[in-house]
């Protein structure tokens, strides 16, 4: 079985680790490493690293 080093709430449900929001099924999700992140949390931190290394 496949799984995620994801933070989790009281019920269970896996949490994003960057925004600390629960992770719904009909919600884009990108996987790095261990973890499923927000795809829009994840977006935003590529570009800030981005623009940081600029």
């Amino acid at each position: 079985m496949d799984t995620l080093e994801n933070p989790r709430d009281k019920d269970g449900r896996l949490l994003c680790p960057i925004c600390d929001e629960p992770i719904r099924g009909t919600q884009a999700v990108i996987r790095v490493g261990e973890q499923a992140l927000h795809f829009k949390c994840h977006d935003h931190l590529e570009k800030e690293s981005t623009s940081e290394s600029l």
